[in-house]
């Protein structure tokens, strides 16, 4: 098991460096952005952890070399701007995404002579997509939508791919974060206005709830708005609209959560509002967090103390998302500026 070393001050190892800002792969507010964590075959070989995945107001997902900012492919898998992607962890080359006409998609960026194979395309929501997980496994993944719902699907066939919908649940508020613990026994899903953060066992798909209030009580003052879970799955942080961050303890499966939450850290210095749609995560270490603010930057703070220990400004509009990459010391962000910034260590 994976340990957390958040208990001393970090070492100074985290993406605080500028390397470049990616300004001719869109030419529109860029909405989504995901590093891949492996090599594709393409045309031609390419360094190890170069690809990155963007997608746009345009319609469009820019598969790209980072390092040369050369689009390698365009693919447009909807009628409308594509607001989550992720990478399956054990096959890169499939790219799971949702969108805002409510479809949510699989294509295979390695297909076609590098233009991308639209293996799988499902319309179970009717509402925009604004999260798109897979599992560990990479057999799975999850989506959550603004109509309230998740829906949980699974592989029923490797060549071509092939998946079915194996579960879904209903919740009173719209669907805002998702993520699945390291080790896939669970799903923590978000929702706003709702002071509870939904667990689902991937095991036998029964639901349990957290309560985040620390004094046990169904006061609802603040929305998590997007969720990451710490290396060692022993932790989760909570992204909120009330200007911080906090970091909980993650509920273990078929063990009944605490009345009350412990507010293991919390972190302030960003400004974000019930308005606002920020982003966070963690670095590899356990030792740093990251935040989107409302004032157009990347926040990083020292887990240990508490502390912001940097500022990563650059970016001339909102800040949309952001992405560690899983092999490399990069963080990636993206912004309605129209550029994608890497900052390394």
């Amino acid at each position: 098991m994976k340990v957390d070393n958040f208990g001393k001050q970090g070492n100074g190892i985290y993406p605080g460096r500028f390397m470049s800002s990616l300004k001719s792969i869109h030419s529109h507010n860029v909405l989504a952005v995901r590093c891949c964590p492996a090599p594709v075959s393409f045309s031609s070989p390419l360094p190890l952890g170069s690809i990155i995945a963007s997608a746009s107001t345009d319609k469009t997902i820019k598969i790209s070399n980072f390092e040369t900012e050369e689009v390698l492919c365009t693919l447009k898998p909807a009628d409308a701007p594509v607001l989550a992607l992720d990478f399956n962890p054990v096959h890169p080359h499939l790219l799971l995404g949702g969108a805002m006409d409510s479809s949510h998609f699989v294509f295979d960026i390695s297909r076609n002579g590098g233009e991308g194979l639209l293996v799988a395309k499902f319309k179970q929501h009717n509402k925009y997509v604004v999260r798109a997980k897979w599992h560990p496994d990479g057999v799975r993944f999850a989506t959550g939508s603004y109509d309230r719902s998740v829906c949980i699907y699974r592989q029923t066939a490797e060549h071509p791919p092939a998946y079915e919908l194996v579960h879904s649940f209903t919740y009173e508020g719209t669907v805002e974060g998702l993520v699945f613990t390291p080790d896939g026994d669970s799903l923590i899903v978000s929702v706003r206005g709702d002071n509870y953060l939904h667990y689902i066992d991937m095991n036998t798909y029964e639901e349990d709830k957290a309560n985040m209030n620390q004094n046990g009580d169904d006061h609802v003052s603040f929305t998590a708005l997007d969720l990451c879970v710490f290396p060692s799955g022993q932790y989760v942080l909570v992204c909120t609209d009330s200007s911080r961050l906090i970091m909980l303890r993650v509920k273990e499966a078929g063990v009944k959560a605490p009345d009350c939450a412990e507010h293991v850290r919390t972190f302030y210095g960003c400004s974000n509002d019930e308005y606002s749609q920020p982003r966070c995560q963690v670095s590899p270490s356990g030792q740093y967090v990251f935040a989107t603010s409302q004032d157009n930057a990347v926040y990083v703070w020292d887990v240990a103390t508490q502390k912001v220990v940097e500022k990563l400004a650059g970016h001339t509009a909102i800040v949309r998302d952001i992405n560690y990459h899983p092999q490399r010391d990069i963080l990636a962000s993206c912004s309605f500026d129209k550029t994608i910034r890497l900052h390394g260590v």
